[in-house]
């Protein structure tokens, strides 16, 4: 993989409200094994509350909420491009404050992948350094996870098919997040701590 370094002013990513598209709208539980998701959804990560809310987007209210295993401080939520699959960022440290210090435990760091329907966890990767995001890759095939460190951060690339690490990416100081260009063709690692972005042919 070919690794570009270039510096910008400042480039910032939130990613609060992640869109799910189904068919039909019904009443559902608040029980992450009693979902149905089969209507158009938005699952917005709830950092302080642990959990996850889905809102029926017909309807403009909270259908139910997906519980993540006792795991603390979620923060970023993507959707894979087949729409049936959410990766959670879990941090394990209160980030409300403001992003300045990622440091402290590793004890709690992962990445959860929920099933889009029905909420339950299918896996879960434990990390040993601080997961800001996890992403899939254009097609599906890989999730992209941002890794911060104070020295040098990486993203991990994993295969979707087995979660088999695939490749360790070096890339700056403080890596807030990792995000691909809109035709996949680049991504993009924001080094906070560098004030640069990398720019990464996958």
């Amino acid at each position: 993989m070919k690794l570009i370094q270039t510096s910008f002013w400042a480039i910032t990513f939130f990613v609060l409200v992640t869109l799910c598209s189904c068919h039909k709208s019904e009443d559902h539980s608040d029980h992450q094994n009693m979902l149905n998701v089969d209507f158009p959804a938005a699952f917005v990560v709830n950092g302080g509350s642990n959990n996850i809310s889905v809102i029926n987007l017909n309807e403009g209210k909270e259908r139910g909420t997906i519980s993540l295993n006792g795991a603390t401080f979620p923060h970023h939520i993507y959707l894979n491009p087949e729409k049936t699959k959410l990766a959670v960022a879990i941090t394990s440290k209160d980030l409300s404050g403001g992003h300045g210090d990622h440091g402290g435990s590793s004890a709690g760091l992962k990445v959860q992948i929920l099933d889009c329907k029905t909420g339950m966890i299918e896996k879960e990767i434990a990390l040993n350094k601080l997961p800001h995001n996890g992403i899939f890759n254009p097609n599906g095939s890989e999730l992209w996870i941002g890794q911060f460190d104070t020295v040098q951060s990486a993203v991990l690339v994993y295969s979707t098919t087995d979660w088999f690490l695939k490749n360790t990416i070096k890339v700056g100081k403080g890596l807030s997040e990792v995000t691909f260009s809109g035709n996949g063709t680049m991504a993009f690692a924001a080094n906070t701590m560098d004030g640069t972005v990398s720019m990464i042919d996958p």
